[in-house]
């Protein structure tokens, strides 16, 4: 059982997941200065709070992975009456394999 506000169990990754990594990637690839040829969420976690915490092992190809922490800010209004959400990346923790901890970070 998921305690409010605290993270979730380890699950496999969904396409809503891979949707929020495959935003992300230009962000990633400008901080790290990497350009990835796969960049395919593999497994997350995921944390309710005021909008919502997102970690994701990512697939970069090579056997290599990366961790990503993002945030997705509550669901706003547009003046239209459409609903938007804004993702950020608050952080990315390279150099893991699929058998590291799945652990936050700062």
């Amino acid at each position: 059982m998921e305690i409010p506000g605290g993270w979730s169990e380890i699950k496999p990754a969904t396409d809503e997941v891979q949707g929020i990594c495959s935003v992300m990637k230009s962000n990633v690839e400008d901080i790290t200065k990497t350009s990835y040829r796969k960049f395919r969420a593999i497994i997350f976690r995921d944390q309710i709070v005021a909008g919502t915490n997102y970690l994701a092992r990512v697939y970069t190809g090579e056997e290599k992975m990366i961790d990503l922490m993002v945030w997705e800010h509550l669901p706003q209004r547009t003046s239209e009456g459409l609903w938007t959400s804004e993702f950020q990346l608050t952080g990315i923790k390279p150099n893991r394999k699929l058998e590291d901890p799945l652990e936050p970070f700062n």
